[in-house]
């Protein structure tokens, strides 16, 4: 596992408009877009929370020193600590990392990676044929987003609330984590043709 980091406290600089992809510029269009201030990122500024966060995330270290801290994991561990105290959060956590797609990510299991990245994949081939096409023309494969997408449970790229929602969904049937995938992509596909630029698209 990696070395255990005291929480991720590092401001991530905001992009200006201009220099925002279409999609991003869209969704910063729309009153309930994915602007930063509505990202859970925006709520790292709280020194309590910080405080939890890195007690939470150093018990887990010690708990499971062959995952260690793994980049990422604090968006976990955040998200748990908006409803939970440190106990449960740290329960909820270490139960997390057990469930699903997690323990392939955050071991980088590849094979496990792999195999659920495929599925997904063809869910999209199947589901949204010229979205997945105009992708491939692109250049865009589905690790490029869907590793970030997923080893935060979509709290480091949704607005807090919809992310919020999605975890409950998630928890109802794992299975939404692709449903999920599904839904962004559709959303902003509509944003995207096959002669956009890969770093435009990303």
């Amino acid at each position: 596992g990696s070395t255990t980091r005291e929480g991720e406290q590092q401001q991530q600089p905001q992009a200006s408009a201009n220099s925002c992809s279409p999609l991003t510029k869209a969704a910063m269009a729309n009153p309930s877009s994915l602007s930063a201030s509505a990202l859970l990122i925006s709520r790292f500024n709280n020194e309590e929370l910080l405080m939890r966060l890195s007690l939470t995330l150093r018990s887990f270290v010690e708990f499971r020193p062959d995952v260690g801290y793994v980049q990422g994991m604090s968006y976990i561990a955040a998200m748990l600590l908006m409803h939970l105290e440190e106990e449960a959060a740290f329960v909820g956590l270490a139960t997390m990392m057990t469930m699903g797609h997690f323990p392939y990510f955050y071991t980088v299991n590849h094979q496990g990676m792999s195999a659920h990245i495929q599925v997904f994949e063809e869910v999209l081939k199947i589901g949204c044929p010229d979205l997945h096409r105009n992708f491939t023309v692109i250049g865009v494969h589905p690790q490029m987003y869907l590793i970030d997408w997923w080893m935060s449970l979509f709290s480091r790229t949704l607005p807090f609330d919809v992310a919020a929602r999605c975890w409950d969904l998630y928890f109802l049937d794992p299975a939404y984590l692709y449903r999920i995938s599904m839904a962004i992509l559709i959303y902003f596909g509509k944003y995207l043709h096959d002669e956009a630029p890969l770093d435009e698209v990303m």
